[in-house]
């Protein structure tokens, strides 16, 4: 530390003699604020690239050193890094701080005084702008008190897109520190006492440099523009200033992405070594062994399934390598390291899975494992911003949402982001369909629960309804059909069950669908016995609790989307449908933007351009809200 420090006293002296060369007229006031001995966080406004020595000086007067927090990438620099190293400074990473955060709470609980400006980046409006709450945190983690610091003049000498002005200047640079005080409150409301309080010390600065030097000179780059000067307005400035924090915040939940994906797939690696997916197999494999004459046939498809479902995976993958670091202006390294890391732990994968025979994993769950990595991935390419714009031009004409597998979440509800995002659409002119397997009544409770008037697509696409409840189109089974109906399920014997599906005591929904339930290991089965049994009679659809629902024969949810978009003078390429059942697959192959859900079957996220997070975590919100938020900025 000593050594440390007299390195650091050192360059600090050199700076005094280029401070003096410049003949920098220096006005500091309440440096006897700063104390002696103790921790404290030393919290200043960001005018120009030379605070970091300006604002060193009246601590340096009181025998203080400053350890600052500055961003990491200055760390790198030659010759530079090693000096910021040796001087104690804390490099911060603008994607993740939290190392950043612990070391200025270690130093200042240690006795140091840490400086933060709290702004972020160089205010270039001049003025204060919204400050970050981490400076109030650290105060509060290390019991230090903060101590505001406002500089004026800065910028005159180097700011963010201005010419240095490094030599004799004899620009005036104001400094004040203002009354230092202890953090006890919210970081919320204490950050807002911190910023008005610096605020208020700005303005009295602006009056002593108008005291001493005479009212500021219009135009000038230098003078913020309430005052009439060249410097861009405050609320210009933040603007500017929002969209690179949204960026930061996109590229840390990118990267967060990607480290769930790689775990993830590290975790199913795991779980192959380990058998736990051959556990599953047992009451499979002996029924396997007990049908000999099917077998071979059998497992040879099954293995062309599960080659394409790798296959599917890999490409996967391979298009988020390629894709994953497109227009991040910030932590591209970090981005391309957790993308190295996934990529290989799936080539891991992928050779586990290529040297063993996929026999060993009959009847177990990892279709279903190997399905959600394809998900995950294609759900992480689908957030990529140049993926978002070449998808979706402006708002969507009209949205349209399963009901049960796209809104309602575990809990049986809309998640209010979802709601909120649909709301907000419509208010944007956006129409909205809702389908269900299920009647009028859950169509209209679920349009009351988001709190929109939609058209509604019910029974799987056998009933449309007009958003003022006026039958658009209606299928249903007439006597003949349904006796055909009744009469083939029955043949499929005891083990299968059968009803037909109203929940309405009008008489005509009745025979608009039929609900099979059938046992798991043979629903496929049964499913393509019933297919060709009713061929002309009925529509068969899987759903995803074993079994599937039979439909009038040309009915589907696909079609009954089409006929709510006719209703509303809406073309099918203009509308967006997020998908999570395979009753969904013919609505996503009609639209102009299908979107399947995380936790869809392999066979409806293949036919989606792009996947979204599931209902529980707002997979519509996820999708519609930037759309939304870009369209109210005029982007």
């Amino acid at each position: 530390m000593v050594l440390r420090d007299m390195v650091y006293r050192g360059i600090v002296r050199v700076g005094r003699v280029v401070i003096a060369l410049q003949g920098l007229q220096m006005h500091v006031e309440g440096q006897e604020r700063i104390p002696r001995r103790g921790g404290a966080v030393l919290v200043m406004n960001h005018t120009g690239y030379m605070d970091f020595v300006l604002g060193g000086f009246p601590p340096y007067r009181r025998g203080r050193l400053v350890r600052y927090m500055t961003k990491a990438a200055i760390f790198h620099k030659p010759g530079v890094g090693a000096l910021m190293r040796v001087m104690g400074h804390i490099p911060v990473d603008r994607i993740d701080g939290a190392a950043s955060f612990e070391e200025a709470v270690r130093k200042a609980s240690e006795g140091q005084i840490v400086g933060i400006f709290p702004e972020a980046t160089i205010s270039r409006s001049f003025e204060i702008k919204n400050l970050r709450t981490g400076a109030v945190r650290i105060a509060q983690a290390a019991g230090v008190p903060v101590i505001p610091m406002v500089c004026f003049g800065s910028q005159r000498l180097w700011t963010k897109g201005g010419k240095k002005n490094l030599g004799r200047s004899r620009a005036p640079i104001y400094l004040s520190l203002l009354e230092p005080w202890v953090p006890e409150g919210s970081p919320e409301v204490d950050t807002e006492r911190l910023r008005a309080q610096m605020q208020e010390g700005l303005e009295e600065v602006w009056a002593r440099y108008r005291r001493d030097y005479g009212e500021f000179p219009a135009g000038e780059f230098w003078v913020p523009a309430r005052f009439g000067g060249g410097a861009p307005s405050l609320e210009e400035a933040q603007r500017e200033d929002s969209a690179v924090e949204k960026e930061r915040y996109r590229v840390r939940k990118l990267n967060e992405d990607l480290t769930g994906l790689s775990e993830k797939i590290k975790e199913v690696s795991r779980n192959l070594v380990a058998g736990a997916y051959e556990a599953y197999d047992s009451a499979q494999g002996k029924l396997a062994q007990a049908q000999e004459a099917q077998k071979e046939q059998k497992e040879k498809a099954r293995d062309e399934e599960r080659t394409a479902m790798m296959v599917w995976l890999k490409n996967n993958m391979d298009e988020l390598a390629t894709e994953v670091s497109q227009g991040a202006k910030e932590g591209r390294e970090r981005i391309a390291a957790s993308m190295e890391q996934a990529k290989n732990n799936a080539a891991m994968l992928y050779s586990q899975l290529s040297s063993s025979g996929w026999e060993r994993y009959e009847g177990s769950r990892l279709d279903e494992a190997l399905t959600r990595l394809a998900a995950q991935s294609k759900q992480i390419v689908s957030k990529l911003p140049h993926r978002v714009s070449s998808q979706f031009n402006g708002i969507p004409a009209a949205i349209v949402c399963n009901i049960e597998g796209s809104l309602l979440g575990t809990d049986g509800a809309v998640h209010e982001r979802d709601a909120a995002a649909l709301r907000r659409a419509v208010s944007e002119g956006a129409s909205v369909v809702l389908t269900t397997e299920f009647g009028p009544e859950e169509w209209r409770r679920a349009a009351e629960e988001v709190g929109v008037r939609t058209v509604g697509v019910c029974y799987d696409g056998a009933v449309v309804l007009g958003e003022d409840g006026e039958v658009l189109s209606r299928s249903f089974f007439d006597g003949e059909a349904a006796e055909s109906v009744e009469r083939a399920v029955r043949s499929l014997g005891e083990e299968v069950s059968f009803g037909w599906r109203t929940d309405s005591d009008s008489e005509e929904y009745h025979r608009v669908m039929a609900v099979v339930k059938v046992p798991e290991e043979g629903l496929k089965k049964t499913a393509s016995h019933l297919a060709k049994d009713l061929k002309g009679v009925a529509e068969v659809v899987l759903t995803p609790r074993r079994g599937f629902h039979l439909l009038p024969s040309g009915a589907n949810k696909g079609l009954g989307v089409f006929r709510a978009l006719d209703a509303l003078h809406i073309t099918p390429e203009q509308a967006v449908a997020f998908g999570a059942v395979p009753s969904d697959i013919p609505v996503l192959e009609a639209v102009g933007k299908p979107v399947a859900m995380a936790d869809a079957p392999s066979e409806v996220l293949k036919k989606a351009n792009s996947a979204t997070a599931v209902s529980d975590e707002a997979g519509v919100a996820e999708v519609l809200t930037p759309l939304l938020d870009a369209a109210a900025e005029g982007e």
